[in-house]
């Protein structure tokens, strides 16, 4: 089983590959989302996405905000989380 500090850090390196050149990137672009959005996204087995919570919202407009939120919500990392871990994590979007 992977400690939690190590699940934090390869998620966000994936979140962050996926918003420079990967998934997220394109989505973003094709719904015109703009700001900066703090959310912590909780994490469990398989990694699947179980919450995302708003922490901040800079910039950005709540539709931005919610129509990111609920993406998220359907985003499943390629991180091998055990089935009965939650980690909780933030994450800063920039867009």
């Amino acid at each position: 089983m992977i400690d939690e500090p190590e699940i934090r850090s390869r998620a966000a390196s994936e979140l962050s590959y996926s918003m420079d050149r990967g998934s997220l990137k394109e989505w973003a672009a094709q719904q015109e989302i703009t700001g900066t959005y703090l959310f912590e996204i909780t994490l469990r087995g398989k990694g699947q996405v179980a919450s995302v919570r708003v922490v901040e919202r800079i910039n950005g407009s709540i539709d931005h905000q919610n129509r990111l939120k609920d993406h998220l919500m359907d985003y499943k990392f390629d991180i091998p989380v055990h089935k009965k871990q939650i980690v909780r994590m933030e994450y800063q979007f920039e867009f």
